[in-house]
């Protein structure tokens, strides 16, 4: 009788090791943007909580750096638009430029781009794998920023895995 006791207590223990493995895996993403004036002088500082704006590949893309061949480049650049984010482009990209940084802390990527040559209404940006117009869209977000001539936008973005 003590041993059925003991093997009830195991089956269980297998039980709930197999619940703790059936967790979703989240992805989250959000992004700060700071607009200096031509003197370098802060004029905004903005956090945009823009979680689940994942493109249409953008999980996809992700999963794919696990494989020993990828078949998505690595995300390389982000876009300033001046339109409505869809699910695989920006509405009204009007400039794309490399990460100026790119880092990991944990299970938090940190990328880092700067926009000097807009002026206008910065209503959009988003994360790509390619320089050029194009690509694979990974994630993007809506804003709302005025910049003036000589004026400089620095977005800080952040894809958290969970």
């Amino acid at each position: 009788m003590e041993q059925k006791d003991v093997f009830r207590m195991e089956d269980k223990m297998a039980v709930d090791v197999n619940i703790a493995k059936k967790d979703p895996i989240k992805f989250e993403d959000w992004f700060n943007v700071k607009v200096y004036d031509k003197e370098g002088n802060l004029k905004e500082d903005v956090d945009h909580k823009s979680h689940n704006t994942m493109g249409t590949n953008g999980i996809a893309m992700i999963m794919d750096q696990l494989l020993l061949s990828p078949s998505y480049a690595k995300v390389t650049d982000m876009a300033f638009g001046l339109g409505s984010p869809s699910g695989t482009a920006l509405g009204n990209e009007a400039l794309r430029v490399t990460f100026t940084s790119k880092t990991r802390s944990g299970n938090i990527v940190t990328m880092v781009a700067t926009c000097t040559s807009i002026t206008g209404t910065v209503t959009e940006a988003g994360l790509f794998n390619q320089h050029t117009l194009g690509g694979d869209m990974m994630c993007s977000g809506a804003c709302n920023h005025t910049l003036a001539p000589d004026d400089s936008l620095v977005i800080t973005w952040h894809v958290t895995g969970s």
